[in-house]
């Protein structure tokens, strides 16, 4: 992140704020349960409304192809 640009100042920002970058760095193992929690967090916070559908998809960079992980029309 240095090499790109990022500041020691940005950096102690980050490591004094709710951000985790260390855990945020790390990625994901399971695309699938990346996108589980993400749409998770996304449905569930205050300012979603409760009747709004999240879907979480994944796509594969070779085929463009789509895949539904989660269809919020049945959660």
């Amino acid at each position: 992140m240095k090499q790109r640009g990022v500041t020691d100042d940005i950096l102690k920002t980050l490591a004094n704020s709710a951000i985790e970058v260390g855990q945020w760095m790390q990625g994901f193992d399971v695309v699938e349960e990346s996108v589980q929690h993400s749409t998770d967090i996304i449905k569930n916070h205050p300012l979603m409304p409760k009747d709004v559908p999240v879907h979480g998809m994944v796509i594969d960079p070779k085929t463009g192809k789509l895949d539904l992980v989660v269809n919020g029309y049945e959660q």
